[in-house]
C-alpha cells in the first residue's frame, strides 16, 4: 500500500458544561454539515470526559472532517 495515507477517524465533542469561557470549534462532517463542540477525539463511543471532570457530561457530534472556525464563548455580561 505504498503511497496511501488513511487518515485516522477524528470526532467532535460538545459538553453539557456551562458554555461561557470555553472554546467552540466547528468542523464540516463527511456529509458537508457544519458541527460544533469543545473537544476532537478518535472515538465516538466513549465520551472524552473522566468521572473526575468538571464537565459532567458530553455528545458525540459526529466525525470532524475539516475544520472551519472556532471561537471562545465570552460572557455577555459588561
Amino acid at each position: 500500500m505504498d503511497g496511501i495515507n488513511l487518515e485516522e477517524k477524528r470526532y467532535l465533542w460538545l459538553n453539557f458544561s456551562e458554555q461561557t469561557g470555553q472554546h467552540l470549534y466547528c468542523y464540516l462532517d463527511r456529509e458537508g454539515n457544519k458541527i460544533y463542540g469543545n473537544i476532537v477525539t478518535n472515538t465516538d463511543t466513549e465520551s472524552p470526559y473522566s468521572n473526575v471532570s468538571i464537565h459532567k457530561g458530553a455528545e458525540c457530534k459526529g466525525e470532524a472532517v475539516h475544520f472551519v472556525s472556532s471561537h471562545k464563548h465570552e460572557s455577555l455580561k459588561q
